[in-house]
């Protein structure tokens, strides 16, 4: 199923001793959880448009930055949107978890990012190109691998295939399970004039 995908664009930074970021708001969002699967009664939003589309799964990267002294707090969450993400059929076990998968996969990319934000020496005149190369670089990584999820499960509809999916989903998770907490606080440099 094509996804829609939200992206935290940073538009204006102001330089201030405090500056934050608030791309999204995540007013009535479900944060990935790992004890929480979706379920078809979360897909709230209204099928729109007449293509052979069973479901459609509307998640995002959200993010935050907060500037405090020489620390930035980043917060990096992967999002699900339940008013904009549908289904026309809600017998399918198989299908919800090719959903499920979608959601799972960009969890997968939001550790990516974190784990990378983490190494990055932050200047602070240069915050928002800096988060940006590493938001766009996942971002593209993840429309790749979302793209190649469809293909491979055949859009859920080869079993074989799905269940293999989620064990490479699940395994990777696993390996990347250091990076689960959404918030990170990482150095900045400021320039001594």
């Amino acid at each position: 199923m094509k996804r829609i995908i939200q992206i935290g664009l940073l538009l204006a930074v102001l330089i201030l001793p405090a500056f934050s970021y608030f791309p999204i708001s995540d007013n009535n969002l479900i944060n990935w959880s790992a004890n929480r699967k979706l379920r078809w009664s979360d897909f709230k939003g209204k099928p729109y448009n007449m293509k052979a589309e069973l479901a459609v799964t509307d998640y995002s990267i959200s993010y935050t930055i907060h500037s405090f002294g020489d620390m930035l707090h980043i917060s990096v969450r992967n999002c699900f949107s339940p008013q904009t993400s549908w289904t026309k059929d809600t017998t399918r076990k198989l299908l919800l978890i090719h959903e499920q998968g979608h959601f799972d996969l960009v969890e997968i990319y939001a550790r990516k990012m974190r784990q990378e934000l983490r190494t990055i020496n932050f200047k602070f005149d240069s915050v928002n190109a800096q988060f940006n190369k590493v938001y766009t670089k996942y971002y593209d990584q993840l429309n790749n691998e979302r793209d190649a999820y469809d293909v491979v499960t055949e859009y859920s509809m080869n079993l074989i295939e799905q269940k293999k999916f989620g064990m490479k989903i699940d395994s990777i998770l696993k390996t990347l399970d250091a990076y689960k907490d959404t918030v990170l606080d990482v150095k900045v440099v400021r320039k001594l004039y």
